[in-house]
């Protein structure tokens, strides 16, 4: 796949993030109630971080390792967050889950509906046999998402779940 995908849902357009994005990734990202629950997001969360990971989402679609979707509401017209895919497996029939949401769009179902329709993408386009997802313990939001999506704790640790979701097992 040359070009990068673009999924529209009900109330979000799930696209490819752009450079314009960088003010809407810092207001939304520049938050500690959202970058606890990441390794990879720093707090505070500034305009060069937002530049940082715009270069690294581009790259890892130019190498095919990840494609990393802005989820912009169709109501705000803007990004809001992100949900991502990522593979680990040289085969890529297994693909990492990954999203967060701006602070302000929490307990709208926004993170479930981005997460059924990439999952779908990610079985049905990408040909992926399982996807999976980990999150923080005290991550009960993601793990209700991760529930809704149909998916079963696989392993767990001192300080995460993982979760997964099989093809067939798939309720998409």
């Amino acid at each position: 796949m040359d070009l990068f995908p673009q999924i529209e849902t009900t109330r979000l357009l799930l696209r490819k993030i752009r450079r314009d994005d960088v003010a809407a990734l810092v207001k939304y990202a520049n938050n500690e109630k959202v970058t606890r629950h990441f390794d990879n997001f720093p707090f505070p969360y500034g305009e060069a971080d937002a530049v940082l990971r715009i270069a690294y989402v581009v790259k890892g679609f130019e190498n095919k390792s990840r494609y990393v979707f802005a989820i912009e509401s169709k109501e705000e017209k803007e990004l809001i967050g992100e949900i991502s895919l990522h593979f680990f497996d040289p085969t890529k029939k297994k693909v990492q889950l990954g999203f967060w949401i701006g602070e302000s769009f929490w307990n709208q179902g926004l993170a479930t509906e981005a997460a059924k329709a990439v999952t779908q993408f990610a079985f049905e386009t990408l040909n992926v046999e399982v996807v999976f997802a980990s999150c923080y313990l005290d991550n009960h939001a993601a793990e209700m998402v991760l529930h809704k999506l149909g998916m079963t704790k696989h392993r767990v640790s001192r300080s995460e779940i993982v979760y997964q979701l099989p093809l067939k097992a798939s309720i998409l």
